[in-house]
């Protein structure tokens, strides 16, 4: 039945201390995490270190109010790993830590950010001036020697995000970095969807929004849902096209996405000041499953 105007207003009214509380939470949290990436994190060991990112990631998830089913399975983690994901929204990288822990790579911006980019430093991100294939050669060095020393190292190859209803070329230049630690790639499909199966574009962080904007929209949620599908692994003997062709046709059959654009004209990015004020003038339960298995903790960290 549907509620009058001043039931429907009622509702609304009630809404706003829920709405406050998590604002608050989020708030809380983030200072909490961004005090103990500073000052804790670097004395901890790996194995404690990663339970920490772990903890951190689903209290997000939680604090967001977001489920997690996770379809198939990963590819064992003895052996060096690199995770490669369609990119929707800043929430991805907590989704996929609250599986399993990996160094990001992501773009140069987000290391001059206010909180979030101290964050992300001692977290191990690893960043990238997109647009620059210099910058690219070094980082997939940097992202090779991560991987041989035994972290998991996450990938958005689209180097942009979508509204999850779609998926952009997959640029294959640092796919290399698997080939050359002889690593294991391991696609995975990421959606956000309401209770019928459609699809919530809520969580997409798009070039139109900005990081505020976003956050506000994902707590305007009352529950958001998210499945995580791991596609099978790709072995590192490929070429860098074919591993990153495989990963987006794997990717795209799980997400059930039947057109795939060729690769554009330009490569994704703005200008790094455009970026900047983009990122500053906006931003950025437990169903999630089991984590990663535990890793040897005898290789450099």
């Amino acid at each position: 039945m549907a509620l009058g105007g001043r039931d429907a207003a009622a509702v609304r009214t009630a809404r706003l201390p829920t709405r406050a509380k998590r604002i608050a939470q989020v708030m809380i949290h983030t200072a909490t995490v961004w005090f103990a990436a500073l000052l804790i994190l670097p004395r901890l060991d790996r194995s404690r270190r990663e339970a920490a990112v772990t903890r951190w990631a689903r209290r997000t998830l939680r604090i967001f109010n977001v489920r997690v089913a996770v379809r198939g399975s990963p590819a064992p983690f003895a052996a060096p790993v690199m995770l490669v994901a369609n990119h929707i929204s800043w929430l991805d990288m907590y989704v996929m830590n609250a599986l399993c822990v990996s160094r990001f790579v992501a773009k140069s911006e987000v290391a001059s950010a206010p909180v979030f980019g101290t964050i992300a430093r001692q977290l191990g991100a690893i960043f990238i001036r997109r647009g620059s294939l210099r910058d690219a050669h070094r980082v997939k060095g940097e992202a090779a020697a991560a991987l041989r020393g035994g972290d998991v190292v996450g990938l958005f190859p689209e180097g942009t995000t979508s509204d999850g209803t779609r998926l952009q070329f997959f640029y294959p230049a640092l796919f290399q970095a698997a080939i050359e630690a002889g690593a294991t790639t391991q696609p995975i499909a990421i959606r956000y969807h309401q209770d019928d199966g459609r699809p919530n574009t809520a969580p997409a962080y798009t070039e139109q929004i900005s990081l505020m904007q976003s956050i506000r929209a994902v707590l305007r949620e009352p529950v958001l849902r998210a499945e995580i599908t791991f596609c099978e692994p790709l072995p590192a003997h490929l070429t860098r096209r074919e591993l990153a062709d495989r990963a987006r046709r794997s990717i795209a059959e799980a997400l059930d996405v039947r057109v795939l654009p060729p690769r554009p004209r330009h490569m994704p990015g703005a200008s790094g000041a455009a970026q900047r004020r983009r990122f500053l003038a906006k931003p950025i339960s437990s169903e999630q499953g089991e984590p990663c298995a535990q890793r040897p903790t005898t290789r450099a960290a």
